[in-house]
């Protein structure tokens, strides 16, 4: 299917699709799929939909991130990713806009009128 590089992110719900643009605009990355368990033939957020052996039959450098909501579940994603051929693909990302908008609420909130 692909050559080179591919960044798997493992998960397809709500956390997933998050995840997924931001891994799009830091990386302009063209071999992005969603990981799930059992292929479901389908796209999420135009994106193709993989499972788990297909990712790992990728004739590529194959990167993941979790982007599973659940900690216990995630955990043991990573976990199972980790012994696999597959690199953990870490995401940085600087806050700053975030962080401002966080600070005018946070003075909004605590604000003793």
């Amino acid at each position: 299917m692909s050559t080179g590089r591919v960044i798997g992110i493992v998960g397809a719900g709500g956390y997933a699709r998050e995840v997924a643009p931001i891994i799009k605009m830091k990386n302009e990355e063209k071999n992005l799929f969603f990981i799930i368990k059992d292929k479901s033939n389908e796209l999420v957020n135009g994106l193709q939909v993989l499972s788990e052996s297909e990712f790992f039959e990728l004739s590529a450098e194959k990167y993941f991130n979790v982007a599973v909501a659940d900690s216990n579940l995630r955990k043991r994603l990573l976990i199972y990713f980790m012994q696999t051929d597959a690199s953990l693909f870490r995401l940085l990302i600087k806050p700053q806009s975030s962080w401002i908008k966080s600070l005018l609420v946070r003075e909004l909130l605590f604000h003793r009128w």
